[in-house]
């Protein structure tokens, strides 16, 4: 789906670049991690857990609302391109975690 979206919407995808739309994506899923983790407990193992889970989004959920309340495609395009960066972000870091629990 992700994958069908990017390919339809490839000229929305490439004007999101340069125009800093990453870099709040990058903003965003830090933020998300950072108040996970803020929020995760005593445990250092449950504030990291915590962390990646709260900086996961639920990419099924955000594009149901981004399709449904806005009429421009770039909404949906935005939501896939953070969905793609965040997993090029969080998936190398749960393997960095769980090497070293």
């Amino acid at each position: 789906m992700v994958l069908l979206l990017v390919v339809a919407n490839f000229s929305n995808v490439l004007s999101l670049f340069g125009t800093g739309a990453i870099l709040a994506g990058l903003l965003f899923i830090a933020l998300g991690y950072a108040v996970g983790w803020a929020l995760g407990g005593p445990g250092a193992d449950t504030r990291l857990v915590l962390g990646l889970g709260t900086a996961q989004r639920n990419i099924a959920a955000a594009l149901v609302v981004g399709g449904q309340s806005f009429s421009d495609p770039s909404v949906v395009v935005m939501v896939v391109v953070v969905a793609v960066v965040s997993l090029l972000i969080l998936l190398p870091l749960s393997r960095v975690v769980a090497r070293n629990s």
